[in-house]
């Protein structure tokens, strides 16, 4: 059992830690210290120093110690999988957090291009596996409602087009812009990515609905399916 001058050498450190964060922020921290100091939250009485520095030296940064499995992360000395779940939400707390502010401010403000693209990217932090989202636009290109369409195993999303239309005729939208992940890959479109954008669109022209554009996501980068397609058939009009 830890004695008393154990326990409030304990306590005055993590008091330092937090005093430290509120004046500087993060930006001071080094990696294991970040997670340090998350481990707080999940580890009241353990001195959590030795858990962060671990995690570090077993994955390589704090980006592959949240994208690891739980499993994985259980195999660390001290992580327990109350703990691990914790490190698992931050990617997607922090994905939350992006797409709350975008939505926020986009509101009011019309869609661009990049400005559409990195909304999308909010979506997607920290998935491992294929998901698509439906942004619904009203006539001026403004932001109506953002939803998930379908989620599943890697490379297994399907673009329910049904669901699509659906949703864009129940908030009256004259635009669609789709976005799908690859995780860890790359943002060129397969064959079945441009297959499935053809019949989606076809169906919206049906019912009055544009569709805008449909973003592939990884990681950071995107890419306009519907764009990249414009930019081939300008190729062939040559």
């Amino acid at each position: 059992m830890a004695s008393r001058d154990t326990k409030n050498t304990h306590a005055e450190h993590r008091k330092r830690m937090k005093a430290r964060f509120l004046e500087h922020g993060l930006s001071v921290f080094d990696q294991h210290e970040v997670l340090e100091m998350l481990l707080f939250y999940a580890q009241p009485r353990k001195d959590t120093n030795a858990i962060g520095h671990a995690l570090i030296n077993k994955f390589g940064s704090i980006s592959a110690v949240f994208d690891a499995d739980v499993a994985d992360l259980c195999s660390v000395e001290g992580v327990s999988e109350h703990t691990a779940i914790l490190l698992k939400m931050m990617p997607q707390i922090s994905g939350t957090y992006l797409y709350d502010v975008d939505l926020a401010n986009n509101k009011e403000r019309l869609f661009d291009y990049h400005e559409t693209g990195r909304f999308f990217v909010s979506k997607f932090v920290g998935r491992q596996t294929e998901a698509l989202y439906a942004a619904y636009l009203d006539n001026g290109m403004h932001l109506i409602d953002c939803e998930l369409i379908s989620e599943g195993e890697v490379n297994g999303s399907r673009m329910s087009v049904r669901r699509v239309v659906s949703g864009a005729l129940a908030h009256d939208a004259s635009f669609v812009v789709l976005a799908h992940n690859h995780p860890k890959g790359t943002v060129l479109p397969s064959d079945s990515d441009i297959s499935a954008t053809n019949v989606c669109k076809a169906a919206l022209n049906v019912v009055d609905v544009v569709l805008y554009e449909h973003y592939i996501v990884s990681g950071t980068k995107y890419m306009g399916l519907c764009t990249l397609q414009k930019m081939g058939d300008s190729e062939k009009d040559k």
